[in-house]
């Protein structure tokens, strides 16, 4: 019984610390460029070669916006994880903006 127990306790507290890990952000400030691949992937590439692949909820005219902002929680934080939002300005559009939930981030470099 206390073997099956101890067993559990590990696989639990093994899954949550891989959970952990698999939670991939990066800095605000290291952004250096974006590409649009569709209103739902854009690339994101920043200091030190680093690539990033963010998976969005549908984003209007992500793919012809100049600019993209971040909106993270909390607002005050320096970096972007899942969860937080892209925001992107629609020039003469409305809405005016749009915020795209990244719902997963893939470092590519």
């Amino acid at each position: 019984m206390k073997t099956a127990l101890f067993a559990l306790l590990m696989f639990g507290t093994n899954a949550a610390m891989a959970n952990v890990e698999a939670n991939i952000c990066f800095q605000k400030n290291q952004v250096q460029n974006f590409n649009a691949k569709s209103d739902t992937e854009l690339d994101i590439s920043g200091l030190g070669n680093s690539e990033y692949k963010l998976t969005l909820v549908p984003c209007t005219n992500l793919t012809f916006s100049e600019s993209i902002g971040f909106r993270t929680w909390p607002a005050d934080s320096f970096m972007v994880c899942e969860g937080d939002e892209v925001v992107v300005r629609n020039t003469g559009g409305n809405p005016p903006e749009d915020y795209c939930t990244i719902e997963k981030i893939e470092k590519l470099k």
